[in-house]
């Protein structure tokens, strides 16, 4: 799904952008396919996280301390290095929609049906 993504906003793009996207790795690998080396200035915000206190550990989700930008390719300025605007887009879209993680499962489905 990343590469799909990267590789359609990559074609609607004519001017050189910054991209940051969070920590996760597959976003390294779709970029460089969609952009290709050095397409693009691109760093990935990795987030710090509390431990959790024992009691909370269960219900509650860690609270983030900081924020450390990595280089990926290109020449992100630091300064630019944020994940925050489509954070915000996300809540102000619907803050209470949760989506599925997996599609549901054919077999669920039929049952459903019955």
């Amino acid at each position: 799904m990343a590469h799909a993504f990267m590789r359609d906003l990559a074609e609607r793009l004519t001017n050189r952008v910054q991209l940051t996207t969070d920590a996760l790795q597959v976003y390294k690998t779709a970029v460089e396919a969609a952009f290709k080396w050095d397409g693009c200035d691109f760093a990935q915000l990795h987030k710090v996280f509390s431990q959790p206190i024992e009691s909370d550990r269960k219900y509650s989700p860690p609270v983030v301390t900081g924020t450390e930008a990595k280089w990926v390719m290109g020449k992100p300025k630091e300064e630019d290095v944020c994940t925050s605007h489509v954070e915000r887009q996300n809540l102000t879209h619907d803050p209470h929609a949760v989506a599925p993680l997996y599609p549901p499962d054919e077999r669920v489905q039929q049952k459903a049906r019955v």
